[in-house]
């Protein structure tokens, strides 16, 4: 077993050299976020962001860096300096906002709507839902795509040097509210949503927005903002790929952009894994990190708030752990909040750079997977070998790191500790989506093993959904919040091991019925009709609640889930117990024949009628 892990190890490692002898352009991610800020000297770092948050002449922190430049940078800086006349104090708000007025233009310039070309009013899935209410809703979700559609106006492509947007050549969907750009892995839920509307041209150009950074910045920001280069967010491009051909057949897309694919994985391996070693074993893990110096330009308060009485040092470190949870898509969580080994609700004990995340573990195991059979079909048997043994080697790891045999889960490695964070978090559920269960012990027995970790975690009492965590800490990726993704990977996994276990297969269903009611009732309960990014599991039909700020309605991530779930369980998702009203008159019907003449049955059918 010892020479086995040393192999698989070495093997990685290997692995990893070969990508980079393959074709591979290694990008190192602090010189792109130092190329990228110099393109973005006022919006993304500079005295000019620093006293525009502090001062809080907006309400949103958002709100200055979605504005436009009237000027050019330097121009707009040389003119601030005049202003402070060599003052290290700040600027009267007054003099300040006077400022900004002259020099940037309001915000919502770089950004137009875009109606979707291939929307069309009764996709077939939706007709398949037995429940007529369900099936109303869903003709209303799927109007909501529309509203969410924008594109970036040429004037960005043309003049970047003004805005914070980064250029994108397609029309794509927003998450909504505030949320006012592309985002990584939202959009994946997104662009299955638009799939199963039968939106096929519209997902695949998201798709190419995404190919479109990688190309030119070697991997995927967090979001289509500069200020969001530093850091990227759930790899979830290649599953995107993956769902678009399960949809379409289209395997040529994927010869045409596997390179791409192959280059945003490389940069997950050069630039956020690392080799550990545990009890004489040597594994290659990922988490998410971030090299950085500043707090985050849309959080600029709250973080230097937050470091305010740490040294510089300790500043930097806690900036990069707040942005590798940025990173994660789990910001902010109990997760991250790890003091003496232990998760806590407190955020001063952020230390996401030392967890090992079960999730961004399986995705990039998947991803390998994926990749492996590209290549083959491609013929690059060489490509295809090298990413057969990279997913080899993470399912072992995963299986032999992350999986705890006492608990029957899934959870997060610490990287300093090197135990496991043996705290139920959602994420844990990946592993099940994605089929990573390692080769050392029976599927059917690690799924009994979850269901059993499911029944004595109380995690099926919940009437709307399954919680985030158990741990109520105040921030919105905790109890009693419930997010869609989530439930997806839940959901999905559960359904997919249902031929290992019956049980997991009836758990599916009862969550995504859970689930999807929650989201049923908030709908119809909200005026105006609302979809929102979360909602709290303990009650149904109530949004979620926490965090850095309020609720946002929207909601794209939170539709196509519904949506997916919809397909999945057309007949048994039902808002009523039964269909309409006409079942409520049968019975009346049969119960007056068994009881009263027929004229009365002809009385009561008339009065129906």
């Amino acid at each position: 077993m010892d020479k086995e892990n040393k192999f698989l190890s070495f093997s990685f490692l290997v692995f990893v050299l070969i990508g980079n002898f393959l074709g591979c352009d290694s990008v190192d991610s602090a010189s792109v976020a130092t190329n990228v800020s110099d393109d973005c000297p006022i919006f993304c770092r500079g005295e000019i962001l620093k006293e525009v948050q502090i001062s809080k002449i907006f309400n949103q922190s958002s709100h200055f860096l979605h504005m436009k430049l009237r000027s050019e940078p330097d121009v707009i800086e040389e003119n601030f300096i005049d202003l402070k006349n060599g003052s290290t104090d700040p600027l009267e708000p007054e003099i300040l906002k006077k400022f900004i007025d002259k020099w940037f233009a309001p915000p919502g310039s770089d950004i137009e709507t875009s109606p979707l070309p291939d929307w069309k009013a009764r996709p077939r899935f939706i007709e398949e839902i037995h429940d007529k209410d369900m099936r109303n809703w869903l003709k209303e979700l799927n109007e909501i795509w529309n509203k969410l559609s924008v594109r970036v106006p040429e004037d960005v492509s043309n003049n970047p040097q003004f805005y914070s947007q980064i250029y994108l050549p397609n029309s794509f969907v927003i998450p909504g509210g505030f949320f006012q750009e592309m985002y990584y892995w939202d959009s994946y839920w997104i662009i299955e949503g638009l799939l199963l509307c039968e939106m096929r041209t519209s997902a695949r150009k998201m798709i190419e927005n995404f190919l479109y950074l990688v190309k030119k910045y070697g991997f995927i920001p967090n979001g289509s903002r500069k200020y969001y280069l530093q850091r990227s967010q759930p790899p979830m491009l290649i599953s995107a790929v993956e769902i678009y051909y399960q949809y379409t057949h289209d395997f040529n897309f994927i010869r045409a952009n596997i390179d791409l694919l192959h280059r945003e994985y490389q940069f997950w391996v050069a630039n956020r894994s690392i080799s550990i070693e545990k009890d004489g074993k040597n594994y290659t893990v990922f988490h998410y990190t971030v090299n950085t110096t500043e707090p985050r330009p849309e959080s600029y308060v709250a973080d230097i708030v937050l470091a305010q009485n740490l040294s510089d040092a300790e500043a930097k470190v806690m900036y990069g752990d707040i942005k590798a949870a940025a990173e994660s898509g789990w910001d902010f969580s109990s997760r991250w909040f790890i003091d003496k080994g232990v998760e806590n609700g407190d955020m001063k004990f952020i230390k996401t750079q030392i967890i090992a995340p079960i999730d961004l573990n399986t995705i990039m195991c998947r991803n390998a997977y994926l990749l492996s059979l590209y290549f083959e079909r491609l013929g690059n048997s060489e490509q295809s070998a090298y990413y057969r043994e990279a997913a080899s080697s993470l399912n072992a790891t995963i299986s032999r790191l992350f999986w705890d045999e006492e608990a029957g889960f899934w959870f997060d490695f610490n990287l300093k500790t090197r135990k496991l964070e043996n705290t139920f978090y959602g994420a844990g559920f990946v592993p099940l989506w994605a089929g990573a269960y390692g080769s050392e012990r029976h599927r059917s027995h690690i799924v009994s093993k979850v269901i059993d970790y499911i029944t004595s975690n109380n995690l099926t009492s919940y009437p709307g959904g399954i919680p985030t965590s158990l741990i109520a800490s105040k921030q919105q990726w905790d109890f009693p919040n419930g997010w869609a993704p989530l439930q997806y990977f839940a959901v999905l996994g559960l359904h997919s091991a249902a031929v290992y276990n019956s049980t997991a297969g009836e758990l599916a269903n009862a969550f995504a019925s859970k689930w999807v009611l929650n989201n049923y009732y908030g709908y119809i309960n909200s005026d105006p009709h609302l979809m929102m990014e979360k909602y709290d599991v303990t009650k149904v039909g109530v949004p979620g609640s926490g965090g850095e700020y309020p609720v946002q309605a929207g909601f794209g991530w939170t539709n196509g889930v519904v949506m997916k779930f919809m397909q999945l369980y057309p007949h048994t998702i039902r808002a009523t117990l039964v269909e309409g009203h006409a079942p409520i008159y049968v019975a009346a019907v049969l119960l007056l024949i068994m009881t009263t003449s027929l004229t009365m049955v002809h009385l009561l059918l008339s009065c129906l009628c």
